[in-house]
């Protein structure tokens, strides 16, 4: 596959565009680490997550849920306060809330279930598309207390851990 604009950028988005991106994840670490990645790429260029990417998994305690779920107002002001991560309070905020909303699925088939979903839940039948696989991934995280998570984010979730052929976008 010929590599999509965002992924000729540098060094870093093209290895992780050959390496990552469109593979088959199914843990629920990865798919929430590439969730919350998702979350802080929003207005930023993919490249310059990529750039922080080692610094978030350390200051995120590596996208650990459970860990995450427990987080506390002085956990989001201690990361505001990291020149190495993304100093974005919203998005900082949404990732912790997030953690504990993955965390409360588990009784209710989990994130990666949710993520994971091969056919339509209202009809049993397989997905007509990606956008609209995309859309209910998007209500149905948002229903369950996502926070800063839409169909396009979703859509480039499904993208990345594989689930659907990437847009090439």
């Amino acid at each position: 596959m010929t590599r999509p604009p965002w992924a000729n950028r540098t060094a870093q988005t093209r290895e992780y565009f050959d390496n990552e991106w469109g593979f088959v994840t199914h843990t629920e670490r990865q798919i929430f680490e590439s969730l919350s990645l998702l979350v802080f790429q929003a207005g930023l260029a993919w490249a310059t997550v990529l750039a922080k990417r080692g610094a978030l998994r350390e200051l995120f305690a590596n996208f650990d849920i459970d860990t995450l779920a427990t987080w506390s107002a002085a956990d989001t002001a201690r990361l505001m306060n990291e020149p190495s991560g993304i100093r974005n309070e919203q998005k900082i905020r949404a990732v912790l809330t997030n953690a504990r909303a993955a965390h409360a699925l588990r009784n209710d088939g989990g994130l990666v279930a949710r993520v994971l979903m091969s056919t339509d839940p209202t009809t049993g039948d397989p997905w007509t598309s990606g956008d609209e696989r995309a859309r209910v991934l998007a209500r149905d995280l948002r229903r369950a207390g996502f926070t800063f998570i839409g169909p396009h984010a979703c859509r480039s979730l499904l993208e990345t851990v594989g689930e659907i052929p990437p847009s090439n976008t």
